[in-house]
């Protein structure tokens, strides 16, 4: 078991993709509706631009106020490309604590990236990007390896990588995406990793879809949801975050399970007399787990 009670990534409904070479989008970060930033080099970043995209965000890790108190994802090109070394060294330089790896084929990628953050002196939590044929058929293995503490699914690199599209004519979801979504999603749960995904639209303007989508993917077992654009924000938060009543239920749910076991009592019933059983249990405790403290 590679992650505890205390996987930050666990409580990251959404987590905001912004361009950190766009003055205009940086500046708004601070005042951004999320729990979770993005601090990228890889595709927010131009290739003619890589060098500069790399100072930018050691800046941006220099000065942790800027964020208030959101998780902070990294992320440096992949190995394969002529900038994904330097990139990981200079994360790893910089403090990075929690960082994505882009484009992993398998645990050896993953190993390789912790071997070079590992010679500079850092040991940060790794989310393995779920993204390529090969990641799907090895994600077991890959969350097995110490310090993943998270998955992040990428339905659209997947299906690049396949030449397959991501929608059906009717505009359902490739079944391919969704067996290799499901894999992937079985992987984290099995591991107690995060699983944070990205829902592509046919229209990025259009809520009502991100809301169908997002709900689709919570219902699966997704931990938080990349916002790609700022009004997914509050779509994301409202799906994501558990509402009072909920979170009421479900303590009351672990509080009367919790008495009964300790009494030795086999039957567990609510207030109401509803009964209440293992699966039940285990859900509401793994919905308090969702509660940002």
């Amino acid at each position: 078991m590679n992650t505890t009670n205390d996987n930050p990534l666990l409580h990251v409904h959404c987590i905001m993709e912004t361009p950190v070479l766009d003055a205009r989008k940086w500046a708004k970060v601070p005042t951004s509706p999320t729990d979770g930033c993005l601090i990228d080099m890889e595709d927010t970043v131009a290739q003619d631009r890589k060098l500069e995209g790399r100072a930018a965000v050691v800046k941006a890790l220099s000065d942790p106020s800027f964020f208030g108190d959101r998780v902070l994802l990294s992320r440096p090109n992949g190995l394969n490309t002529p900038w994904g070394l330097d990139d990981t060294i200079a994360l790893a330089r910089a403090g990075a604590e929690n960082v994505i790896l882009p484009m992993v084929t398998g645990p050896a990628d993953v190993l390789e990236y912790q071997r070079i953050l590992h010679e500079h002196d850092a040991d940060p939590n790794l989310i393995a990007g779920c993204e390529t044929p090969a990641a799907v058929a090895n994600v077991e293995a890959i969350v097995a390896i110490d310090r993943v503490i998270g998955l992040g699914f990428g339905e659209g690199d997947l299906t690049a990588a396949m030449g397959v599209p991501i929608f059906e004519p009717d505009g359902a979801i490739n079944p391919i995406v969704m067996a290799a979504r499901t894999r992937a999603y079985l992987a984290a749960a099995g591991a107690g990793c995060a699983m944070l995904d990205i829902p592509f639209l046919h229209d990025l303007k259009d809520l009502d879809e991100l809301r169908r989508r997002g709900d689709e993917l919570l219902r699966m077992g997704a931990t938080g949801l990349f916002a790609l654009y700022p009004p997914h924000a509050e779509v994301i938060n409202e799906l994501y975050t558990p509402d009072a009543s909920a979170v009421d239920h479900a303590r009351t749910i672990v509080d009367v399970f919790e008495k009964a076991a300790a009494e030795g009592n086999p039957a567990v019933q609510l207030p109401d007399g509803k009964a209440v059983l293992i699966h039940d249990f285990k859900k509401a405790q793994q919905l308090l787990a969702r509660v940002r403290s």
